[in-house]
């Protein structure tokens, strides 16, 4: 089957940070995402592989709280 994976970066000053996420799938760059925690970035970079992976199924995969 195939493999996705996210790899997570993060800049700026430690009571600042920004961070960036690059979804692979099958280690080949699929969907990029940045926001002001981990979470969110993955959820960004999701929502973007999810948009190019095109309509399939006729739904979008199911928001998650977000926990403040």
């Amino acid at each position: 089957g195939r493999q996705l994976t996210y790899r997570i970066t993060d800049a700026g000053p430690e009571h600042d940070k920004t961070f960036r996420a690059v979804v692979l799938l099958d280690d080949e760059p699929f969907g990029t995402g940045s926001g002001r925690s981990k979470k969110q970035a993955e959820q960004a970079a999701a929502r973007e592989a999810w948009q190019r992976l095109g309509p399939r199924s006729g739904s979008e995969p199911a928001e998650e709280e977000e926990d403040g």
